[in-house]
């Protein structure tokens, strides 16, 4: 889920592992933007993962936007399948590594958890990114 921006939603989010609201985020650490309640800091040393996959796990994911801005979620060490937008079957399923999600819409993809190790998983909007939208995704040996 991603959320934040201006006037945006959650009322709490985390950051560095503590709940904070949303005012004191943006005051206190200039992020104004969560991915499942959580603004990372930009290359903070420890990330808590997003998600932890085991090599070879097929996985999908519904990635929902609840904010009033257009996203490009990117992800890095995998391409995916992009299986719905907005809740409408894709007809090509194409492959991707960005999908674009709508303001206030929906994607759904698809991909095997390959690539050991860490990778990046962000708006793929540098600001965005560095205000918050970004995480990591561990797939484990």
């Amino acid at each position: 889920m991603f959320e934040g921006g201006i006037g945006g939603e959650p009322a709490i989010g985390r950051v560095d592992g503590k709940a904070l609201n949303v005012d004191d985020i943006m005051k206190k650490h200039g992020l104004a933007w969560t991915m499942n309640y959580t603004a990372q800091q930009e290359h903070a040393m420890m990330h808590e993962p997003l998600f932890r996959f085991r090599r070879g796990e097929h996985v999908t994911l519904k990635l929902l936007n609840n904010t009033d801005y257009e996203h490009p979620i990117h992800m890095h060490g995998h391409f995916f399948r992009v299986l719905a937008l907005n809740d409408v079957k894709t007809r090509l399923r194409e492959w991707r590594d960005t999908v674009m999600i709508d303001a206030r819409g929906s994607a759904d993809i698809a991909f095997v958890a390959e690539n050991v190790g860490e990778w990046m998983f962000h708006c793929h909007i540098l600001d965005h990114a560095a205000g918050g939208m970004m995480g990591t995704v561990i797939v484990e040996g």
